[in-house]
């Protein structure tokens, strides 16, 4: 019986510290997006983010009276229900403190598009992971886009083992979300007008024109060239670049819509967290490229 009750103090022992952790942890998180809107701030003066520094302030005063709470549990005080509660605030803190800040990058990105038309596909790509349902869904059929449910439904076996390779190489599930933009979409016009692309088929050029045909590739668009590619995809792989019986060049540029870990900018660092936490919603896009002889020639 003695062995039981020892067990048992132990475990609320162990229960309570890991209560410890789970609050400094959400403190720490709290101190990391505060850093990052703060690097926002420098360069954006958007009320928004004035906004959502004073709510994390708030939630981080209520962070810490959470901890001291914790601090003063005893064993003669605490249960398996008080625990409960405690880690039932923890989670509600930290969704909230992350939906807030969703919702305020939503704006910003909205108002952005709104001051800035030619950021279209930027502002698109985002409220697809961000607001599927709504924004997300209003960009996709603005721009007649089609959602792949299932590797299975892309259209060759090529693609589908491309695609299942680059989604295993980013660590994402091989259910994740598709999009397919074809020739005509917003985005799909910038590529082919990019400096990069353009520069890729010119350097390419004679090879493709030899043998119809040129390896499999990459775009890296810059900051400064084509910042709305930059925002909606910033690096791609670009594949199937061929002619057809028309000499029209036909090309897949193929994307993983994530945010990856060990980036300080705050761009990638801020919606890494939301990522982290499911948020906001990773997906791959597809964007079907043509350009006629007439234009690719003059390159």
């Amino acid at each position: 019986m003695v062995d039981e009750i020892d067990a048992e103090l132990d475990e609320y022992k162990e229960e309570i510290e890991q209560l410890k952790l789970q609050a400094n942890e959400l403190l720490g998180d709290t101190s990391v997006l505060r850093e990052q809107i703060e690097k926002l701030m420098k360069e954006n003066k958007d009320t928004e983010l004035n906004s959502l520094e004073n709510k994390l302030t708030r939630t981080t005063y209520d962070i810490y009276m959470l901890i001291d709470k914790i601090e003063s549990l005893t064993l003669d005080t605490i249960d398996q229900y008080e625990i409960k509660k405690i880690e039932k605030i923890i989670n509600e803190f930290k969704q909230i403190s992350l939906k807030q800040l969703k919702e305020a990058i939503d704006k910003i990105v909205a108002s952005t598009e709104y001051v800035r038309p030619d950021l279209h596909d930027g502002a698109g790509f985002w409220h697809v992971s961000s607001n599927p349902d709504t924004r997300g869904k209003e960009y996709l059929k603005k721009e007649n886009a089609m959602v792949v449910e299932s590797l299975n439904d892309l259209d060759s076996q090529k693609l589908k083992d491309f695609v299942s390779n680059k989604l295993k190489s980013q660590k994402m599930s091989q259910n994740t979300m598709g999009v397919t933009y074809d020739k005509n979409s917003s985005v799909a016009s910038d590529i082919a007008a990019s400096k990069e692309f353009q520069t890729l088929i010119h350097n390419n050029k004679n090879n493709l024109i030899d043998n119809r045909s040129i390896k499999d590739n990459y775009l890296a668009f810059g900051y400064r060239s084509s910042l709305n590619l930059y925002l909606a995809i910033k690096h791609s792989d670009i594949i199937d670049i061929h002619l057809d019986s028309n000499n029209t060049l036909h090309a897949k540029v193929i994307d993983t819509y994530d945010f990856n870990e060990g980036e300080s900018n705050p761009i990638i660092a801020i919606p890494r967290v939301l990522q982290q936490n499911d948020i906001i919603i990773p997906h791959y896009s597809i964007t079907e490229i043509e350009v006629p002889e007439s234009i690719w020639m003059t390159y």
